[in-house]
């Protein structure tokens, strides 16, 4: 199965109770307002992954900084929601005097997102 050509990783899929598939995915090519993006996004498939709903794709989390986004996991709730789970990270720099990789540190961080298709 083919979804897309580029700019898109991480891929993570699921078959949901009521017989849709759901791709959740790493966004890491766009543009957003003018400026590139990176994120987490979905779509639905409702004949088991022959086409996919991108004209309706869900946006589910953006930064506009150029931290990486990635890992995305989502299952169904018993209340039809879903729960996506992804990393981001987030580079953080001071000025001690050294230079070069030991004047930044990355912290990775766990974010969560509850949301319902239409």
């Amino acid at each position: 199965m083919q979804a897309f050509l580029y700019g898109h990783h991480h891929q993570n899929l699921r078959r949901l109770p009521d017989g849709q598939l759901l791709l959740t995915y790493a966004s890491r090519i766009g543009e957003l307002e003018g400026m590139p993006y990176h994120g987490i996004e979905a779509v639905l498939s409702q004949d088991h992954g022959k086409n996919w709903d991108w004209n309706r794709r869900y946006i589910l989390y953006r930064e506009m900084s150029g931290q990486l986004t990635h890992s995305p996991g989502s299952v169904a709730l018993s209340d039809g929601t879903i729960l996506t789970t992804f990393l981001h990270t987030k580079g953080y720099s001071w000025d001690d005097g050294t230079v070069g990789p030991k004047s930044q540190k990355t912290i990775g961080n766990v974010s969560a997102v509850i949301w319902k298709p239409w």
